[in-house]
């Protein structure tokens, strides 16, 4: 396996995600919803919720093996969730890989997206970040910790 080919898995299933997938209430999944499925990759997606608190992980497999993952978790405010969809993926889009999040800044209105990678902000071997939305009185509105790394070599 190439390891190269993750970050095309990677947008391909984010880009799905976040534009063809149902988005779900408050609930915590048994199984995983598979995102994609091409070649010998599959991308796993997990959720689990409680009230506004998120915890996700994604999971890129070769051959049935892990061979990347990210894992944020975070609490956004209900009215910060349309912008912080649209925020994330114009970054998928474009195939930005900015910790695997949205752009370093977006801005809708007051809303204000900001990405702050701690670790590798362009590498998939390892990475770190956290991210937030705030309004036109620079109140959180919301906010993830994310992280990741490549698991094989």
């Amino acid at each position: 396996m190439k390891t190269e080919q993750i970050p095309r898995v990677f947008f391909a299933a984010m880009r799905r995600k976040y534009t063809e997938t149902e988005q779900e209430g408050a609930v915590a999944k048994p199984v995983p919803e598979v995102l994609l499925e091409a070649d010998h990759f599959k991308v796993l997606y997990y959720l689990a919720t409680i009230g506004s608190y998120r915890f996700e992980r994604f999971i890129v497999l070769y051959d049935g093996v892990p061979v990347w993952t990210m894992s944020c978790q975070g609490l956004y405010m209900e009215n910060a969730i349309p912008f912080l969809r649209r925020a994330l993926l114009k970054a998928y889009n474009r195939r930005e890989f900015i910790g695997g999040r949205g752009p370093r800044v977006d801005t809708d209105g007051e809303l204000v997206y900001e990405n702050t990678v701690e670790e590798g902000p362009n590498s998939w071997k390892r990475f770190r970040g956290r991210d937030r939305i705030c309004d036109g009185n620079d109140q959180n509105i919301g906010w993830c910790e994310y992280q990741g790394e490549i698991l094989v070599e």
